[in-house]
């Protein structure tokens, strides 16, 4: 009887000794999977903010351009800055109106996915 109760004791031990290793190493697993994710999420907002400001360079020097070919074309640069302007103002309004559609949506679809990729 007692070598039962001594073997039931082993047994509960190893069991509760395997229950703290496994959780340990789910734990461990787990904070592996968050960097993991983290570092996708963290390198995707760097390259678009690196695009976004070379885009941005981009956008600035094509607009200055046409400001200035629509300001020799109707003979005055500020009409032509005028028209940029214009322009600029109108796709702000879009921006603004359609701001969960064009930019809001399309973020938070794009960090879930990354978060939930295998």
């Amino acid at each position: 009887m007692i070598k039962e109760v001594d073997q039931i004791l082993e047994n509960t031990g190893m069991v509760t000794e395997y229950s703290r290793m496994y959780i340990d190493k789910q734990k461990r697993l787990l904070k592996l999977d968050i960097a993991e994710k983290s570092a996708k999420v963290g390198s995707s907002l760097i390259t678009t903010v690196a695009l976004a400001l070379v885009v941005s360079f981009l956008v600035l020097f094509l607009s200055v351009t046409v400001a200035f070919s629509l300001g020799a074309l109707w003979e005055s640069y500020a009409l032509g800055f005028l028209a940029v302007t214009g322009f600029y103002l109108l796709v702000t309004f879009v921006i603004l109106v359609f701001k969960r559609n064009l930019i809001t949506n399309p973020v938070l679809n794009a960090i879930v996915k990354n978060f939930l990729e295998d």
